[in-house]
């Protein structure tokens, strides 16, 4: 990656051939959002879905690039911004290093200066963290220094009531928040099939685990919505039914009994580790985007993986409505059409980007509108439009 623009929307979808850079874009997120977390260092990098190497690796490596020159990643939010310029130096046991530029984009006059003094200790950690916010949110003008060497007088002006720049600060605070929550997932079949096993992040790790855990707590709930959401949703598969959280003891282990409408009644439940793949990632998929405990802002690497193509389409629009209802902001990949065509690119929420490599060979990110209709003509799913080329993203070489 060079350089790359992203105007994101709720839920986005990449799409793109192999080495075009799709999950290089989604672990550029990461690291900023480790630097907001504070936790700049490989063993949180990796918890979140970074695949870390060696250091040469993890900068530019496009012919001309500066080797020495640190990673900017710029978030953005209305007039509200931050940005981080991440560096990783090169000894034997690298080191990470980052600085942070923060604009509110907001100046005050002396008339509220004491009320925003209070607004601002109240969310600052501890007095260093205090004195960062306030440099970097005040914008103060300072007057040239006169012939006679005086000095320089300060200016702070207001220009917007305190009351609306507090709801401005507070929704800059939460923006950033859900940065510093973000994690790539990928879940894989072995984790997920060994559904007692617990990862480093909570409730979810970057592979599935700790979902056995978290569908015990959706059980748990009094009124049992949550649990009964997913349920709801897994019935986009044709035999499915219903299922039990049973809840382990001292020697028994938890489990998830399965019923399949279509078995013998004796022989109507089986357990995770019977069960197909394909029923597995979709456990995971809409636990994780129907749980307020998993975080807000996240991405999935290859949300097709063993899922038939139909099953594809629907589950997009099912994860798509999900998104909204649970106030979630997604990144997925794919390498399936299917997917594309549970898309409606006329709602803004939903975009669609394709990511390919210019002539030097950078990454580059193009977003898909929605498609013309030609009077007289079929309007072309988005499936056959990515299959026949027209969207991009595909290889080049044969």
């Amino acid at each position: 990656i060079d350089k790359v623009k992203l105007d994101l929307g709720r839920f986005n979808v990449f799409i793109g051939e192999n080495g075009a850079g799709k999950s290089n874009i989604l672990e550029a997120i990461s690291l900023a959002g480790a630097a907001q977390a504070r936790k700049l260092d490989n063993e949180f990098l990796t918890s979140r879905g970074v695949r870390v190497t060696d250091p040469k690796w993890m900068r530019c490596a496009i012919k001309g690039a500066s080797r020495k020159k640190p990673i900017e990643v710029t978030v953005k939010e209305d007039v509200d911004e931050l940005t981080y310029k991440i560096g990783l130096d090169d000894g034997p046991y690298p080191k990470w290093s980052c600085e942070v530029k923060d604009n509110v984009n907001v100046n005050l006059g002396s008339n509220d200066i004491g009320s925003f003094l209070d607004l601002i200790r109240d969310s600052a950690k501890d007095e260093a963290d205090l004195k960062k916010v306030l440099s970097s949110l005040f914008n103060i003008v300072s007057e040239p220094a006169s012939q006679s060497k005086k000095k320089k007088k300060l200016s702070i002006e207001l220009k917007e009531p305190l009351g609306l720049f507090k709801e401005r600060l507070e929704r800059h605070k939460n923006t950033f928040r859900s940065l510093a929550d973000f994690i790539v997932y990928s879940p894989e079949n072995t984790a997920l099939r060994t559904f007692e096993k617990e990862g480093q992040i909570e409730p979810l790790g970057v592979n599935g685990e700790g979902i056995l855990k978290l569908l015990t707590v959706f059980d748990r709930e009094e009124t049992k919505v949550t649990l009964n959401k997913v349920k709801d949703s897994l019935r986009l598969l044709g035999w499915f039914s219903d299922f039990n959280v049973v809840h382990g003891g001292v020697n028994l282990p938890s489990k998830v009994e399965i019923c399949d409408r279509w078995l013998d009644e004796d022989l109507n439940y089986f357990d995770q580790k019977s069960a197909n793949e394909g029923f597995l990632f979709l456990v995971f998929y809409f636990s994780l985007f129907s749980s307020e405990l998993t975080p807000s802002f996240f991405a999935v690497d290859n949300i097709d993986a063993s899922l038939n193509p139909k099953l594809c389409e629907h589950l997009t629009v099912r994860l798509s409505e999900l998104a909204v209802e649970h106030n979630k902001q997604v990144i997925l990949t794919t390498h399936n059409p299917s997917v594309l065509d549970g898309l409606d690119l006329s709602d803004p929420d939903q975009r669609l980007f394709t990511i390919g490599r210019g002539a030097k060979g950078q990454t580059r990110v193009r977003r898909i509108e929605v498609p013309e209709i030609i009077n007289g003509h079929r309007p072309l799913r988005l499936s056959e439009a990515f299959i026949r080329g027209s969207l991009g993203g595909l290889p080049k070489g044969f």
